[in-house]
């Protein structure tokens, strides 16, 4: 009796053993669960399925850089903070030829920030304007990276560090951070069937125009948007959005709405190559040859500082 009683507190402790190790090996979590109705004969799909879902995470890696002031050697830390500015609205006056900035006629828009300058919350007397013998200025408010000696900001203490004095160091060798991206340069090999898209962990979707400023026609930048529908192709690209450490792999392409006809050049962003966890896998058939993967933008090596 005590035998058998042993040998089911085995089995059931052998049981635990595999569900704990089954769980572990889950590294998505369910974010969802829900029934999915269908009520589609024409295509003989008239079922319920009741299914959970967790999301699927890209391959990029997350950058970390150390900042340390070049005064005192001590580390900081970056945080959002919101700034104040006084400025000026532009005026709806036509600019002349020779002094137009793109060197074109043009008019300059109502709500352009002239005479851009921050001040202080003290110096701002009203929320919306700030009088001065030579305003009255308008008041706007937006967030800047700034950054903090760290070990003030443990003790409570916000003890700013003008950015010229911080220095990025990676890997334990001091950085400059990639300029925001002003060329997208696209290789020979740098595209990818449409039909491969769903490879790519896509975070945003940005719609592309001709710039009027550049005096670009916009039959051009419709004909590159038709060219990869027709080719049924994506062009993959690098992106940075402002100066800083974060790449993104993007993919350009066209996009017909079916309903209305019209077409859009989109960048979309990504987070590189999605990831899935094979623990979700509904079937696990692998291809008699093995399929090369899908291709990302080249990140350029980080510049090291002068």
């Amino acid at each position: 009796m005590t035998a058998l009683i042993a040998a089911e507190q085995q089995a059931q402790a052998s049981l635990f053993d595999e569900v704990k190790t089954a769980q572990e090996g889950l590294g998505t979590r369910s974010m969802w669960t829900g029934v999915l109705s269908l009520q589609i004969p024409a295509l003989g799909l008239t079922s319920e399925y009741h299914l959970r879902f967790g999301k699927a995470k890209g391959n990029a890696e997350k950058v970390t850089v150390d900042h340390v002031s070049r005064v005192t050697g001590r580390p900081c830390i970056s945080k959002e903070v919101a700034r104040l500015y006084r400025y000026r609205e532009g005026s709806p006056e036509v600019m002349d030829v020779t002094t137009a900035k793109d060197g074109a006629l043009g008019v300059e828009p109502k709500g352009i920030h002239q005479d851009l300058k921050p001040i202080t919350y003290d110096e701002a007397k009203a929320k919306v304007r700030y009088d001065a013998p030579d305003g009255p200025w308008l008041i706007s408010a937006k967030s800047e990276k700034r950054f903090f000696d760290a070990e003030g900001v443990r003790q409570g203490k916000w003890e700013e560090v003008p950015e010229s004095e911080v220095a990025d160091f990676q890997d334990g060798g001091e950085v400059s951070p990639f300029e925001a991206t002003k060329r997208l340069e696209v290789g020979p090999e740098d595209y990818v069937p449409l039909a491969r898209v769903t490879e790519y962990a896509v975070t945003g979707v940005y719609m592309f125009g001709a710039d009027p400023k550049a005096k670009e026609q916009s039959g051009k930048v419709r004909y590159l948007a038709r060219v990869l529908m027709e080719k049924q192709v994506a062009l993959v690209v690098g992106f940075v959005f402002r100066k800083g450490y974060n790449f993104y792999t993007s993919l350009v392409t066209g996009y017909e709405e079916p309903k209305s006809g019209k077409l859009w050049l989109l960048l979309m962003t990504t987070e590189g190559l999605r990831t899935l966890d094979p623990s979700w896998a509904l079937e696990d058939t692998r291809p008699e040859e093995a399929v090369m993967a899908a291709p990302t933008a080249r990140k350029p090596k980080v510049v090291l500082a002068k």
